[in-house]
């Protein structure tokens, strides 16, 4: 019995009714101006239940919630569980950063995240030292963007997709250990999957061809970037490659990569929503981590469109599933 996992989740059964829940979200949602929207936020609990003056002082409501979320999970997820994948990619998104600063004098100030499982400031000495000290996915990618920037090739898009690509790959190596629980795989290896034929629907939307596609294509799924190339060849739908995973069903409702985005995020969060009351696995801790980050984005999403004047209903079409 993993007495740190039981605790942890222990934990958790007692945070689980802060969660924002569907009918506070529907009343946020048709606040009648943006000062009523905040403070139903504040009344949920956000910022310590204190209405803020300047109700487009939102974002810091939220982002102080996202500190709590962060901080206590960190302390109490056990490790070696594959939590860690998702720090790690608070790093990948931070060597981007970097890296687009250095070689395109692009800004950092208000990008680099904190929570990693490196510093930012010891990234970018890394960086700096051409790569010692990174990990063997992080340092390729740095190598395949100095080959790309020697033969004239380099473009921000590359350092994304370079990046991208070693993330995926550093996970699928990390959950392929043992002790990592199944929803924990199936979670990271489904996500590859879905954000590779999201991938693809983009690419066709935008009317490019394979090559820009598998620029994207990142590794850790079940589908083979063969099975994507043949799409190609055959002007196949993007979203019938769903057929080729567990959202069989939902194939026929993937009509637009914003539909796509919906289905893709909803179905990540029903891995975890299912085995919420197992005491014994790593799905109470991780869905309630899910959750509330799944939470705080869509809050974000509503109040930000709230402040720009978007009609409700175009909202409500934003949402997504809250775990709660």
């Amino acid at each position: 019995m993993n007495d740190g996992l039981l605790f942890a989740n222990a934990a958790v059964k007692t945070k689980e009714s802060g969660f924002f829940g569907t009918e506070k979200l529907g009343r946020l949602i048709d606040s009648d101006s943006l000062a009523d929207a905040v403070r139903v936020l504040a009344e949920a609990g956000y910022g310590g239940g204190s209405i803020p003056d300047d109700p487009d002082d939102f974002e810091r409501l939220l982002r102080d919630e996202e500190n709590a979320v962060e901080n206590f999970v960190r302390k109490s997820a056990p490790s070696d569980t594959g939590f860690e994948c998702f720090w790690l990619e608070r790093d990948y998104h931070n060597l981007k950063v970097l890296t687009k600063a250095e070689r395109f004098g692009a800004e950092t100030e208000g990008l680099l995240l904190a929570g990693g499982i490196e510093s930012a400031e010891d990234l970018k000495e890394k960086i700096a030292a051409g790569g010692t000290g990174l990990n063997e996915y992080a340092l390729k990618a740095l190598n395949d963007i100095q080959t790309a920037a020697e033969n004239g090739k380099l473009t921000p898009r590359l350092v994304d997709c370079a990046f991208d690509k070693a993330a995926y790959r550093d996970v699928a190596d990390r959950i392929s250990k043992r002790g990592i629980a199944p929803a924990v795989k199936e979670y990271f290896t489904a996500r590859a999957d879905l954000t590779n034929i999201t991938s693809l629907a983009r690419t066709l939307a935008i009317g490019a061809g394979y090559d820009f596609f598998a620029d994207c294509f990142v590794d850790g799924g079940e589908i083979p970037e063969e099975r994507f190339r043949r799409a190609f060849r055959e002007n196949e739908s993007p979203y019938q490659l769903l057929r080729l995973t567990k959202l069989r069903t939902e194939a026929d409702h993937a009509d637009s990569v914003a539909a796509l985005e919906k289905i893709k995020d909803d179905y990540l969060m029903s891995l975890f929503t299912a085995s919420r009351s197992d005491m014994f696995t790593v799905q109470p801790i991780m869905g309630y981590y899910l959750g509330k980050k799944t939470e705080i984005k869509m809050l974000r999403v509503a109040l930000v469109c709230i402040k720009n004047g978007v009609p409700r209903e175009e909202i409500r079409k934003r949402m997504r599933k809250l775990y709660a």
